[in-house]
């Protein structure tokens, strides 16, 4: 019986170890769980900040694609203007060109209305002085008559 009795109380023994092993491996597990649930919740406000990051970029590369899109437009119009004035600037030329031209043939013309007056000119001075000689030739005659 006294050998039960012993056995009964290292059983006890055993028991009570068990239990404060088993109340220590709680602790552990508790805090450790504690720990871990702290860690995940720091994982958890980084996951939500990188989250708000991502949406921030993904505003920020919208508003930027918009303003390329804007700035590609204004580029497209700004080449086509230079490609209008690089039109006019070649049309101005030909037409300064056949100003030039009309200005010359206006030279040529002046120049052949000149030749032409001082012809006349001179028809009318010769015309004049016929005139006047027959004028005095007829006054001599009427003199003699």
């Amino acid at each position: 019986n006294a050998s039960l009795s012993e056995k009964a109380k290292e059983l006890e023994t055993d028991k009570a170890t068990l239990i404060a092993e088993n109340s220590e491996e709680k602790q552990k597990f508790t805090a450790r769980t504690q720990q871990l649930e702290g860690e995940l919740e720091t994982v958890r406000d980084e996951v939500r900040s990188l989250e708000k990051d991502a949406k921030e970029q993904a505003s920020e590369m919208s508003h930027l694609q918009k303003t390329i899109a804007k700035m590609d437009k204004v580029q497209t119009s700004n080449e086509k203007t230079i490609d209008d004035l690089k039109g006019w600037k070649d049309q101005a030329k030909r037409d300064l060109k056949d100003h030039e031209k009309a200005i010359e043939g206006a030279n040529r013309e002046n120049q052949t209305l000149k030749g032409e007056v001082a012809t006349l000119q001179q028809s009318i001075e010769e015309a004049t002085e016929a005139i006047q000689g027959s004028q005095e030739a007829k006054v001599e005659a009427e003199r003699a008559a």
